[in-house]
């Protein structure tokens, strides 16, 4: 988020005290990106199959 986000992101964390490297972990975070990664998966790899391949292969790497 802090990559990506604006720099109203970036003041908000700094105003939080989180530092560089943190992970930012939340339920809301969490849902917010596995509903977009399933969109965009959606998108590019038309199935249910290649998705949950993706999912598991993530799953791996974590």
């Amino acid at each position: 988020m802090r990559i990506f986000g604006s720099e109203r992101i970036s003041g908000l964390m700094e105003r939080l005290g989180m530092e560089e490297g943190v992970p930012i972990e939340h339920g809301m975070v969490t849902k917010a990106i596995v509903r977009a990664q399933t969109q965009v998966e959606a998108q590019h790899f038309c199935g249910a199959e290649a998705s949950a391949r993706v999912r598991r292969r993530d799953e791996q790497a974590a």
